[in-house]
């Protein structure tokens, strides 16, 4: 097992190094840093999804729009 020491004296303004411990126990520390990139992750898989909907949607008009031409011509001249 390793085991970590915490270096008080250090000059990091980061709250986030003092919130871990070495108990096997703890999965998460509560930091400010994770929940960050969560929410990166969050924002980046959303913007992507979005865009993808919206190609979605413009392709579902399209399609619409040629179904009611032929629709119309088929009317027109059967």
């Amino acid at each position: 097992m390793t085991t970590w020491t915490k270096n008080n004296g250090g000059s990091s303004k980061n709250n986030d190094c003092n919130l871990w411990n070495n108990d096997n126990k703890t999965l998460c520390f509560e930091c400010q840093s994770c929940k960050a990139g969560v929410i990166y992750g969050v924002k980046d898989s959303r913007r992507k999804s979005s865009v993808v909907n919206i190609v979605f949607c413009i392709f579902i008009v399209v399609f619409y729009f040629i179904s009611i031409c032929a629709l119309g011509n088929s009317a027109k001249y059967g």
